[in-house]
């Protein structure tokens, strides 16, 4: 169940990446990619694909773009054409593959977010601070595995004012028993 659950997050990433590449409505049933007839890879994006959208639950879609990293502030404006500047949601896609050869280490993801903030590393809700209307950071670990990938889910929602979101990652260092 754990990598059926796994394979199905890879290939929700992988539909997101298509979709943003083709131009479709990740939110409209109706406007997919073309199916090749054959399998096709995906090219690699380096960033995050981010799915913005009006009303902070992600109501109603606006567009989607790639973004070099989920870091952004937009003080009172507006992340972009068709969202406006207040009561909107972002949700970004991407993959990690942890920054290490061999063995397993412990990460630790924070989120410095105004106002509400999850993230998804894997199979795991790592921060969930949904709620909340001023700047707070939250954080939360996961032990990764060289040479695994793993899904990254960074979802963002707005209520009015300032609107802002970092997410710093690091890792510890491997220690020797001695």
């Amino acid at each position: 169940l754990h990598k059926e659950y796994r394979r199905q997050r890879q290939m929700c990433i992988r539909d997101s990446l298509r979709e943003y590449n083709e131009g479709t409505d990740p939110s409209n049933p109706e406007d997919k990619p073309v199916e090749p007839a054959q399998t096709v890879d995906v090219p690699y994006t380096s960033g995050l694909v981010g799915h913005y959208f009006s009303g902070r639950n992600f109501e109603s879609f606006g567009f989607s773009r790639l973004d070099e990293s989920p870091t952004k502030d937009w003080g009172g404006g507006a992340p972009g054409e068709n969202v406006p500047a207040d009561r909107f949601s972002v949700r970004w896609y991407s993959l990690l593959v942890p920054a290490f050869d061999t063995g397993q280490r412990t990460y630790e993801f924070r989120v410095s977010r105004d106002d509400g903030a999850r993230l998804f590393v894997g199979d795991d809700l790592v921060v969930d601070e949904w709620t909340g209307y001023s700047t707070s950071t939250f954080s939360g670990q996961k032990d990764l595995i060289a040479g695994e990938v793993y899904p990254v889910v960074v979802e963002f929602t707005e209520g009015y004012g300032g609107a802002s979101i970092t997410v710093p990652v690091s890792y510890t260092h491997l220690t020797l028993p001695t």
